[in-house]
């Protein structure tokens, strides 16, 4: 099971796996990297190379946390003061307000990301979108979806402005899986 990107994570393994994977749980994890719904313009650039984050990456080498959650920020809530905003507005509303403790909580655990591994998954996955095409490699073995053949069960939501449902659905239609069911929660993280 995998959330976010480590979902793709683990759907890269089990297209690499010798052994077999039983049951596979994709949620909100993007799969096909051609749909970048926020910063559709920036990714092109990245596509035709007309920019790069190379040499940040590179500069800093491991990335810090709050790095990490400032990226998520500039997809999630740009104006970070409208989380806020919202949870003012609602504070009358238990559910909603023990919602959004747990999505705050959420967004502030992030951990240093290897400068190099997010190059190269800018590479290999934005630029290339490899994992749909068949292309990416893992050592010498290719991480081809058409591969898995695990009872698979992808979760999108359709309010999720950071992995939309257009970035998980194809795997649906890429896996050799007999068993998949595709699962679209109401709601989301647009806070």
């Amino acid at each position: 099971m995998g959330f976010c990107l480590g979902g793709t994570f683990a759907a890269i393994y089990a297209a690499i796996a010798d052994e077999p994977v039983k049951n596979l749980v994709l949620s909100v994890a993007p799969v096909d990297f051609s749909i970048v719904p926020v910063f559709d313009k920036w990714a092109e650039e990245l596509r035709n190379g007309e920019g790069s984050l190379d040499s940040i990456f590179e500069a800093w080498g491991l990335i810090p946390p709050f790095a990490i959650k400032s990226g998520m920020r500039l997809f999630t809530s740009p104006i970070y003061y409208s989380p806020y905003l919202s949870l003012l507005a609602r504070a009358d509303d238990e559910a909603y307000a023990s919602r959004w403790k747990r999505f705050s909580h959420w967004t502030d655990g992030h951990i240093p990301f290897a400068g190099a591994a997010l190059k190269q998954i800018n590479y290999d996955l934005l630029k290339e979108n490899k994992l749909v095409n068949g292309t990416l490699t893992v050592g010498e073995r290719k991480a081809v979806l058409s591969n898995i053949k695990a009872n698979l069960l992808a979760v999108a939501s359709d309010l999720d402005r950071l992995v939309p449902k257009e970035q998980i659905f194809p795997v649906m239609n890429l896996t050799s899986s007999t068993d998949k069911t595709f699962h679209l929660l109401q709601g989301g993280m647009p806070i």
